[in-house]
């Protein structure tokens, strides 16, 4: 499992989030989203394959649900 964050303008911690990738290359998921500070999104990703994986640019689509 790998963790990476992203800037996404506007979050805050008290917000719960979706997240909706454009395409997922083959043995890679999404584990859990989640804010981990203000304006920042952390989503963790699993390879299921063991081999490496790059799955490129794209566009996600975030929803953000407001406590």
């Amino acid at each position: 499992m790998v963790r990476q964050t992203f800037t996404v303008g506007g979050l805050t911690t008290q917000d719960a989030v979706v997240v909706n990738p454009p395409a997922l290359t083959a043995g890679l998921e999404i584990l859990n989203a989640r804010v981990s500070d203000t304006d920042t999104i952390q989503i963790a990703f699993w390879n299921s394959t063991g081999a490496p994986i790059d799955q490129g640019a794209g566009t996600f689509t975030i929803v953000a649900i407001r406590k």
